[in-house]
This record gives C-alpha cells, sequence and structure tokens, in this order.
C-alpha cells in the first residue's frame, strides 16, 4: 500500500476510500512537507543527544524523519 493510500485509509476509515479521501490524505501529506520550528528543533537536540547513544544521521536514514514526526504529533497535544 502507498503512502497516498494508507493516508486516505486513515482519514476515511474505511479500506476503500473515496476520491474525497484520497484529496484530503495528498492534503494532509502536503501540510507535512515544510517542517516547523520544533521538528527542526526536535532533530536537532537528538542529533546532539550523547545519551541516546547514536546519531540520529549515522543511524538509519528514517530516523531524522521519525522524530520529526513525533516532535509534529507531540505539538497537537
Amino acid at each position: 500500500m502507498n503512502k497516498i493510500t494508507e493516508v486516505a485509509v486513515a482519514i476515511s476509515g474505511n479500506q476503500f476510500p473515496s476520491k474525497y479521501s484520497f484529496h484530503k490524505a495528498r492534503l494532509a501529506i502536503e501540510a507535512m512537507r515544510d517542517p516547523t520550528e520544533g521538528m527542526i528543533k526536535a532533530v536537532t537536540d537528538h542529533s546532539a543527544c550523547l545519551e541516546c547513544g547514536y546519531d540520529v544521521y549515522e543511524s538509519k536514514p528514517e530516523r531524522p524523519w521519525h522524530v520529526m514526526i513525533d516532535a509534529a504529533l507531540e505539538e497537537g497535544e
């Protein structure tokens, strides 16, 4: 399943999302394109964290993205 379909399913709550759900999924993904200051700070802080036991940039390539998305999710709480 591609990411647009995955997001459309999550938005619609239906295994077979409508065209409108796909449209909303694209908009949601586009909204994540530019990081917030909090997302940038999180990945910068995490990469400098000696307690974490690894450099965020030298671990898995997707790790900085995960750190930034986690920060974005925390912004909404």
